[in-house]
């Protein structure tokens, strides 16, 4: 099945006025499918660097390689050949001429930030994430949009816990989604964990004991969603703390996990500064952390942990394709008042989101909200509890219990 990627109107503009396109994200979220449709739009054609014959030809002569080159071209996965940048580079200072080269990678390690340095002002970069529920359902979501403005819709249709939790536990890798049973989708993650290990650890690093890799994706399996503590997990793993940090940033630079930046006023010596860690895929997570097929009260508090972290990547996906960017954070104080997604426009406007797996919400689950409005005052534009019920229902200024489902109904 095909599915709308609602980046696509992005990657058409940007192509219209910048020389140099890169798309990365993590491996099977589809980068190779929606580039080929765009260059296909542009009347070119594509050549990818997972071909042995190829990568030797651009590692070897790499000047050659992009001067034989006829534009506009699609190199796939790009991260596999350095050796291409400075010539990349010198073509485009040659001819600046708009949408000539379109890029993907996987790994954001090494190659794709030396692109990005040495194409200041030639590239554009963006991020391909799994598929969003709005893509799935085949309806764009508006729900940054309504979360500024404040216009809630008047109707919403109701979605049950056990169908919620589906939708959790699934994920948005396409070929996860294909795959109805849950035992074929545990299968499918086990041989996509063990082939990113395999692989793409061992190409961009040259770190020893891979062994402690799937341990440690346990561990920061079950502390999704929380601080990134590496003392205690150097602890656990019987590693040094700076190698549980090259390997966690290892597992960030592949797309495996993500960090959330703090937000903080350096003037409030009250706040946290330390970013918390999230798995790109909440099906992913999910099969980490070994959750049934079917919702069980006895999961609760580990399903809030995912839903958690279900919400923040559903909030990043949508930010991906906005026109005007927006920075995520999250706030905590250091007595526990937190809010767990802190959005902030062009415009210096703030909204707070917290999230609750409960269907019930009371003035209690709103006070890291309150705490972080009166840091803000005015720029405070709305705060916001998602949680499980189906009823949208104002909390006092500027507050708001909003179903779960405004994500993307």
């Amino acid at each position: 099945m095909t599915y709308p990627r609602f980046l696509t109107p992005r990657l058409l503009e940007a192509a219209q006025d910048t020389p140099l396109l890169l798309i990365k994200g993590a491996r099977q979220v589809g980068k190779s499918t929606l580039m080929q449709e765009i260059i296909n739009h542009f009347g070119g054609r594509s050549l990818s660097l997972d071909d042995p014959s190829l990568l030797s030809i651009a590692r070897q002569d790499p000047r050659g390689f992009i001067d034989q080159i006829k534009t506009p071209i699609l190199l796939d996965e790009v991260q596999r050949a350095p050796e291409v940048i400075l010539p990349l580079k010198l073509h485009i200072d040659r001819n600046r001429q708009p949408g000539q080269f379109f890029l993907t990678g996987s790994a954001d390690f090494h190659t794709l930030p030396m692109i990005a340095d040495s194409m200041a002002g030639r590239i554009e970069i963006r991020t391909l994430w799994p598929l969003s529920q709005g893509e799935i359902n085949k309806q764009q979501e508006k729900f940054l949009e309504m979360a500024f403005s404040g216009e809630w819709p008047t109707t919403l249709p109701t979605v049950s816990r056990d169908d919620l939790y589906c939708k959790v536990i699934q994920g948005g890798y396409p070929e996860a989604i294909s795959r109805k049973a849950a035992e074929r989708r545990a299968i499918w993650f086990d041989s996509y964990l063990e082939a990113i290990i395999q692989k793409d650890i061992r190409q961009i690093s040259s770190i020893e004991g891979f062994e402690s890799i799937p341990n440690l994706l346990t561990i920061l399996g079950s502390r999704a969603a929380n601080l990134v503590n590496a003392a205690d997990i150097s602890r656990i793993l019987g590693l040094s703390q700076s190698t549980v940090k090259r390997y966690i940033s290892l597992l960030q630079s592949i797309f495996i996990i993500f960090k959330l930046k703090p937000w903080f006023s350096n003037t409030d010596r009250r706040l946290v500064k330390t970013p918390k860690v999230y798995f790109v895929d909440s099906g992913l997570l999910s099969y980490l952390l070994r959750l049934p097929s079917t919702w069980s009260l006895s999961e609760s508090s580990r399903f809030g942990q995912v839903l958690e972290n279900f919400v923040v990547s559903e909030i990043l996906k949508q930010c991906s394709w906005e026109k005007e960017r927006m920075e995520v954070y999250h706030f905590r104080t250091q007595n526990g008042e937190e809010v767990d997604i802190i959005l902030q426009d062009r415009k210096g406007n703030f909204v707070g989101i917290e999230v609750k797996s409960s269907s019930t919400v009371s003035l209690k689950d709103f006070k890291g909200l309150i705490s972080f409005r009166e840091i803000i005052k005015e720029r405070f534009c709305r705060g916001i509890v998602l949680y499980t019920g189906d009823t949208i229902i104002p909390f006092g200024e500027n507050l708001w219990a909003i179903p779960i489902q405004t994500l993307w109904e």
